[in-house]
């Protein structure tokens, strides 16, 4: 069986942090990029020498490995693996990503379309307003501003961006499409692609916001995509309140 040392003899002050949670991302140390690098694809080793970064996702943690993604240099090039804590060098949520994107991360260089920063001023202070303090950019963008590099081509081509939110609670489909039209007024001119990481698992702000446009629907036959280790699920509105609804603990 694989041993692993404490998370706190590795990270120190930021034990905290580990495990992980889907969408953080984790700062790979050499060994661990040297490991990935030969064991991946060919466009790894050169994708990991530029941003030595990898984004949690969702799947199995067994022996306390825990499951990432690897993106490359070029749009399409994602590739799945994992990680244990001793080749783990930081972690950034989503939040403090934000955060970082605000302080201005995206200013004075050429590589970062005009306006990029100003949005990310507006998301943050919608999602204030909001009260979901916990949120903020993943995918390709989240990576780019983890790792100093150039804006990600999605962005300077005007697709959309990714961010993620860790509500504490769930919102009910008219709430959902609230926040949906308010960040996506923020977000303009870039349309904003938004998770929400619940606990019963991902799924899209988008999708659950279309139930408020028919009520009927709530109770109906109609299913969500739902993301957890398992895999993809579609369930109803029912059963997702029933997956987000925290587990009474008996009495000893």
């Amino acid at each position: 069986m694989l041993t692993l040392p404490s998370p706190s003899s590795v990270w120190g002050p930021h034990h905290h942090l580990w495990p992980p949670r889907c969408h953080d991302l984790l700062q790979l140390a050499p060994a661990a990029c040297a490991r990935l690098a030969r064991s991946g694809p060919g466009w790894l080793a050169a994708a990991l020498q530029a941003r030595p970064w990898g984004l949690v996702r969702q799947g199995p943690r067994p022996a306390g490995a825990v499951p990432i993604e690897l993106q490359g240099l070029g749009p399409t090039q994602r590739h799945a693996d994992w990680v244990e804590a001793p080749q783990v060098q930081a972690c950034l949520q989503p939040a403090q990503l934000l955060q970082r994107w605000c302080a201005g991360a995206a200013r004075g260089s050429a590589a970062w379309p005009e306006g990029l920063q100003a949005t990310g001023q507006r998301l943050h202070s919608v999602l204030s307003t909001l009260g979901l303090g916990d949120a903020g950019p993943t995918g390709a963008w989240a990576l780019a501003l983890a790792s100093g590099a150039p804006c990600p081509a999605d962005a300077q081509a005007g697709r959309s961006l990714g961010l993620v939110i860790r509500p504490a609670a769930l919102p009910a489909p008219a709430e959902a499409a609230q926040w949906l039209h308010t960040l996506a007024l923020a977000a303009a001119p870039w349309p904003l692609g938004v998770t929400l990481d619940s606990p019963a698992g991902a799924l899209a702000l988008a999708e659950l916001s279309r139930l408020a446009q028919d009520l009927c629907q709530l109770h109906g036959p109609v299913r969500i995509g739902v993301r957890d280790a398992r895999g993809e699920q579609q369930l109803s509105w029912a059963e997702l309140q029933a997956r987000c609804r925290p587990t009474e603990q008996t009495p000893a």
